[in-house]
Parts: C-alpha cells; sequence; structure tokens
C-alpha cells in the first residue's frame, strides 16, 4: 500500500489543478477541526474523503482499482488504528505533510510523505492491537479492543494477521469458548 500511496502523491503533484490541491488542503483544514473536537468519528469519514481525493486527482483508472481493491481489504483495520486521539492527531500532522508537498509541487516530497504516512499508519494500527493483548483480562474492554476482538476471524484474513501472526496469535484468551 505504501508504494501506491507514494505514486498517487508523485502523481498528484505533477499532475493536480491549483483547485484541487486547495479542495486537498480543505480537508486536512476539516480533519484540524475535528482533531481539535476530538472527534474520531467525524475525522474517519474525512481521511477516507481525503484519500478519496487523492486517487481521484491522481487520474489513473489502473491505479485506482489496485488501490481500492487494497484498502478495501484493510479498512476495518485503518479505522480501529484512528481511534485514539494521539493517532488522529499524528495521522493528520501526516496529512498536513502531503498537503505541503503537494502545495509545493514536489513529486519526491509527496511520495515520501504518503510512504511515511501509510508505514506510520500500519505501526500505529500494531501498536493499538499489542495494547489490545497486552490488557490483562479482568480490565474492561473499549469498544475498539471489542472490535478487534469480534473481528478475530476478518483480522486472520487480512494482510495484517499474515504479516504478524505472533502478535495475534493471543487474541484467544480475550475471546469467548468457539471464536
Amino acid at each position: 500500500r505504501a508504494a501506491l500511496a507514494g505514486l498517487i502523491g508523485r502523481l498528484v503533484a505533477r499532475r493536480g489543478q491549483d483547485e484541487d490541491i486547495a479542495g486537498i488542503v480543505a480537508l486536512v483544514d476539516q480533519m484540524d477541526a475535528a482533531v481539535a473536537e476530538c472527534d474520531p468519528e467525524s475525522y474517519f469519514q474525512l481521511n477516507l474523503d481525503f484519500h478519496a481525493r487523492l486517487i481521484e486527482v491522481a487520474a489513473n483508472p489502473e491505479l485506482t482499482v489496485t488501490y481500492e481493491r487494497t484498502v478495501k481489504q484493510l479498512l476495518l483495520m485503518r479505522r480501529r488504528g484512528l481511534v485514539q486521539a494521539r493517532n488522529i492527531r499524528v495521522s493528520n500532522t501526516e496529512h498536513r505533510r502531503i498537503a505541503d508537498a503537494l502545495q509545493a509541487r514536489d513529486p519526491d516530497a509527496a511520495d515520501a510523505a504518503m510512504r511515511a504516512h501509510v508505514e506510520s499508519g500500519f505501526r500505529r494500527l500494531i501498536d493499538t492491537a499489542r495494547q489490545i493483548l497486552e490488557k490483562p483480562k479482568c480490565q474492561q474492554l473499549t469498544r475498539c479492543e471489542q472490535f478487534v476482538i469480534t473481528r478475530r476471524r476478518e483480522l486472520r484474513r487480512a494482510a495484517l494477521w499474515t504479516a504478524s501472526p505472533v502478535l495475534f496469535s493471543g487474541l484467544g484468551r480475550h475471546c469467548p469458548a468457539g471464536w
């Protein structure tokens, strides 16, 4: 996904019209407001809009199909990686770097910022999952943690599960019998 995102950033920096990039910057501004209001639900939708707008402005139909197929498989995990206030702040700081690179019309910087954003998001997701697995059974689980645990089968199918089976092998201790 990082390589695809990097290519998207590169294409938008080269092909994007001024009004396209202004619209992307406006989405980052709206995400800033969602961060300030500690509103992860609005932030998540704006995040989807931001990435959808980037792929639209990149204007490469084959890249769009490949990217959307990849993103669809990870959508549930991406949402869970953004539920913590700290995570949405960090994520939007990365969005701002992307927008700055696009405004500067710097394809190399846009590529690097997009790749870094995807890789950082993956690390945030892994950290969130690790925190869930390390939580003692006697502590009450958050909605996010309950979601991850009840979606264990989906996690197994996701690339994340196959990329880090040891991390997720402990999910069973949090799950009811039969999961």
